[in-house]
């Protein structure tokens, strides 16, 4: 009976897990490596085109592993998280890793913004009781100019990082008074409101 508890205890626990884990890529959804920024955007992709028997592009995400494996029609080769631009999906989606893990390229109009859900515990007050509880929240960040350095999406990083006249960023303040007006879209677009003020200014 207690082992029948135990395992039930588990299974709830997994799929609560489950339920808040962000969007996890699966080997199988990947399309191709931009091995570099220039390969991003000209969008030509190392592929491996899955004709062959074994051939496939294995992430190695657990443990952080440092490196992706492809293998194609029995040839083996390996690519250093830290060293490629992007990997795309073969829905579409582009992601960066940064730090070993993987950032979805959200907007690439002017800055190159990136979001990442993660998990973040609250602890909530019910009486004389705390209870943590678990939510996914989406972080938001940036990259400029060559795309190296990527820095979270705040008006003091924009302010430190981004390449305007004062006049210029003088306008992106008043427009955006608050951190979390900067993750707003537009939604004709799809791009990231602070891009389509960079791309009014023309920069």
């Amino acid at each position: 009976m207690r082992i029948l508890l135990f395992l039930v205890g588990l299974t709830f626990i997994s799929l609560q897990a489950n339920a808040l884990t962000p969007d996890i890529i699966k080997d199988g959804d990947v399309k191709g490596i931009y091995a570099t920024l220039s390969d991003f955007r000209h969008n030509t992709p190392y592929l491996v085109d899955g004709k062959h028997n074994g051939d496939k592009i294995k992430l190695n995400q657990f443990f952080f592993s440092p490196t992706i494996s492809c293998m194609e029609d029995g040839q083996s080769k390996l690519f250093y998280k830290d060293s490629i631009f992007a990997i795309t999906l073969k829905d579409g989606r582009n992601f960066r890793f940064i730090n070993r893990e993987p950032y979805l390229i959200a907007d690439t109009s002017c800055l190159y913004v990136y979001s990442q859900k993660k998990i973040v515990s609250e602890r909530k007050q019910e009486g004389p009781h705390t209870r943590t509880i678990n939510k996914v929240k989406t972080e938001y960040f940036f990259s400029t100019g060559d795309q190296i350095s990527v820095y979270p999406l705040s008006i003091v990083n924009l302010r430190q990082n981004l390449n305007v006249s004062k006049a210029a960023f003088n306008r992106l303040e008043k427009e955006f008074t608050t951190d979390e007006a900067l993750i707003k879209t537009d939604k004709k677009t799809g791009r990231f409101r602070v891009n389509e003020l960079l791309l009014t200014e023309g920069k």
